[in-house]
């Protein structure tokens, strides 16, 4: 049975697990060491800290995904604004979690944390990401090129936005 709930440090070793596959393997992320459990869970209590959340998806009674938002810039006139960071168990991407991920961010950003505008970044290329974007109402707005490196390329990222202030028809 899926249940989204609120992160705790104790989280911090299943959702290191999760993330660090990325940060080993992909361009998904720009980090590129992996995160200690504690240290994990340092940064999902920063997050809350910040007053910002941080989400993590059980399956089970096992954690398979997780999300959170955080300051998109520390200056203070940007505080309406936040950056949403989401990622699966990676053999598990094709269970649909990532909609049971948006569907639960959509309605806390509108109903807890009245954002005006979420932003994302995709490393491009990431397709199937994109297309999830797409579908929750987010819209790509721009690209830098050639700003993250990592396995010995450049790689060119891509900045979604979803506005919270307009009506938006989610596709189901």
């Amino acid at each position: 049975m899926k249940k989204i709930r609120e992160a705790t440090r104790n989280d911090g070793t299943a959702v290191a697990e999760i993330f660090n596959y990325y940060v080993l393997n992909t361009a998904i992320t720009f980090e590129t060491e992996p995160l200690s459990p504690g240290q994990m869970g340092e940064r999902i209590a920063k997050v809350w800290n910040d007053g910002y959340p941080f989400y993590v998806l059980e399956d089970g009674g096992k954690i398979v995904g997780f999300y959170y938002l955080h300051h998109w810039n520390y200056r203070k006139g940007f505080n309406k604004t936040a950056e949403l960071v989401i990622y699966i168990k990676q053999d598990m991407v094709h269970n649909h979690y990532a909609s049971t991920i948006f569907k639960h961010m959509l309605d806390t950003v509108r109903e807890k944390y009245h954002y005006h505008l979420v932003i994302c970044t995709l490393t491009t290329g990431s397709n199937k990401s994109g297309g999830l974007l797409q579908k929750y109402g987010f819209e790509k707005v721009g690209e830098l090129k050639e700003v993250g490196y990592k396995f010995g390329k450049l790689h060119d990222i891509e900045h979604w936005v979803r506005n919270f202030d307009k009506v938006v028809k989610v596709e189901e």
